[in-house]
């Protein structure tokens, strides 16, 4: 391996998101083993349909891809993905080069075009050539955008996501020598922190600034930003009204005779995402039913907790690929004899999760 190309790749890898979609599961071994470390948002996808509804989700901003996926072919593929984001730069790979003219004359935004078998070194330097490349015009005209909301003294909310909850708060800002300064109040800026970015949504319409954090005073309540690009959808993260569960919740599905113990990641009170490193045999609009149990704060004793369990059916709403493994949304309907113990544990992690932010 080239480990000068190694260390130019790391250094130009923050704050990039790469998709990368391959159905030979050798070939995602290789990649992630170097990429997964090198790039913070690195994901993975076995098919072409797989990839199109990923790419939806998390807007990469480079695609690596086989021509020969299952379910969506290349060319589909490639089609499909310039229409979610026609600023998408895509490197393929291929077999041989029998196409490669053809992207070649074509405006696919492809970035560059690897034959198999697959070589790292050559894919990193496709890599630092297509990072360095990308177009910069878009922050220049988000920081033109953000100039035009002080000036007309626009509304704008302060998003942020921490620990799986939505931190939400009005926020002024500031431009000098291109740095932002956005003023907010100790829990957003703590949130931001944390988040490493944020986003900016203005006068509560559909209208959607990212930017990335540099430093914080969570103390007095604002942060310094820089690279705001305008965005016309919100991140998948912030759609969801679900909180971060902690270390307590233990969660069992019970499917097809058989008992899986689940992670939980996010919960809400008609809602659960469960993470599974086993890549179970569940479709969409099954049926399940889960056991869930955790920690509740006894209120007649201070630091006190007693282990509670309820009961729901879990209809499959989503399934998701989730780091080294799949996430499974689930609309649940806890039995009324278990709500008020459920709905109580949320709303405990819910105020211990903004209480910590104000620490």
């Amino acid at each position: 391996m080239n480990f000068r190309n190694l260390k130019q790749l790391q250094k130009l890898a923050k704050d990039i998101v790469i998709l990368y979609i391959e159905d030979d599961k050798e070939f995602q071994k290789q990649v992630k083993k170097v990429l997964g470390k090198v790039f913070d948002s690195f994901y993975q996808a076995y098919d072409g349909r797989e990839g199109y509804d990923l790419c939806k989700k998390i807007k990469p901003d480079i695609v690596i891809t086989s021509l020969n996926t299952p379910l969506k072919s290349g060319l589909e593929l490639i089609a499909d993905l310039q229409d979610i984001d026609d600023n998408i730069n895509i490197i393929i790979l291929n077999n041989g080069d029998k196409e490669l003219e053809f992207f070649k004359n074509m405006d696919f935004g492809i970035s560059d075009i690897l034959i198999k078998p697959l070589d790292i070194d050559k894919l990193m330097s496709s890599l630092i050539s297509t990072i360095s490349s990308l177009d910069q015009s878009c922050y220049q005209d988000g920081l033109e955008l953000l100039e035009k909301y002080i000036k007309n003294k626009t509304n704008m909310t302060m998003l942020n996501i921490y620990k799986g909850t939505a931190i939400e708060n009005k926020v002024t800002a500031e431009i000098k020598d291109d740095q932002i300064t956005l003023f907010s109040n100790h829990m957003s800026s703590n949130a931001a922190m944390h988040q490493k970015y944020t986003i900016l949504n203005i006068d509560s319409k559909n209208k959607y600034l990212k930017l990335f954090v540099l430093t914080a005073n969570v103390k007095k309540g604002y942060i310094t930003c820089v690279k705001p690009k305008a965005i016309n959808d919100l991140p998948c993260e912030f759609l969801s009204n679900k909180i971060g569960v902690d270390k307590s919740f233990k969660s069992v599905m019970r499917y097809n005779s058989k008992s899986y113990d689940l992670k939980a990641i996010g919960a809400a009170k008609n809602s659960i995402e469960l993470f599974s490193k086993k890549n179970i045999e569940i479709l969409k609009g099954d049926t399940v039913d889960l056991t869930l149990g955790f920690d509740v704060k006894n209120n007649s004793m201070i630091n006190k907790t007693d282990f509670g369990k309820v009961f729901t059916k879990g209809k499959v709403s989503n399934i998701s690929p989730y780091k080294n493994g799949i996430l499974i949304e689930f609309d649940i309907d806890v039995k009324k004899s278990d709500q008020r113990l459920y709905y109580k544990y949320l709303e405990d992690i819910k105020s211990d999760i903004f209480n910590e932010l104000l620490l």
